[in-house]
């Protein structure tokens, strides 16, 4: 079966009752199958220019993984692939470029997947 997880921006808490949108990033996981996407309007993500993006509404994904209809992981899908070509595109613009990946990191990873600056001289080490 298709992931309904997909990536783009997510509401965060901010402490009080409401939620907030933080800068725009890529580096989210939306999970598409919980309950909060029921009613959500906005595509998974709204800087995104994908078919699923342009098209469909997190909260119809939602429906289409509920009533396991094979279109939802197509839909997905057609926006994880999308997703990972603006990766790679910003990777070898970065590369070419000669600026690093840092920015790349900051908008495409996870806070929690980046290495801290003693974790990446340490994995830089193992490899000699």
């Amino acid at each position: 079966d298709p992931s309904p997880v997909a990536d783009g921006p997510s509401p965060v808490a901010d402490g009080s009752t409401h939620t907030k949108q933080r800068p725009l990033t890529v580096r989210e996981h939306i999970d598409v199958t919980k309950s909060r996407m029921r009613m959500d309007p906005r595509p998974i993500d709204s800087s995104c220019g994908c078919y699923t993006c342009r098209n469909f509404s997190r909260a119809y994904l939602h429906h289409l993984f509920k009533a396991k209809e094979t279109l939802g992981g197509t839909l997905v899908t057609i926006h994880n692939v999308h997703f990972m070509n603006r990766l790679m595109k910003a990777i070898r613009e970065a590369i070419a470029s000669g600026k690093g990946l840092n920015e790349v990191e900051q908008y495409f990873v996870h806070p929690s997947l980046l290495l801290s600056d003693s974790q990446s001289s340490e994995s830089t080490n193992m490899g000699s």
